[in-house]
């Protein structure tokens, strides 16, 4: 079970991957309703870190929905 996961500097926007970096060449998770999604339906993450990304306000409408709705979430960076 994944319980934590690091994200930080890596880009993320709304649309994708911003910039040439990517912080997995395997991971499919490459924008904020992509994470969106996953936070939906996941059961065991208890701390999610999106630091340094380059968020906008939409991103942040998107992810917080997701948020309200994830029961298991204890930690949001």
């Amino acid at each position: 079970m994944l319980a934590s996961l690091d994200l930080s500097f890596n880009h993320l926007t709304q649309d994708g991957i911003n910039g040439k970096r990517r912080f997995s060449e395997k991971s499919k998770i490459k924008s904020s309703q992509e994470i969106a999604l996953y936070l939906k339906s996941n059961k065991s993450l208890k701390h999610l870190d999106l630091s340094g990304n380059t968020l906008g306000t939409k991103d942040f409408q998107i992810l917080g929905k997701a948020i309200f709705e994830n029961q298991t979430l204890l930690g949001f960076h």
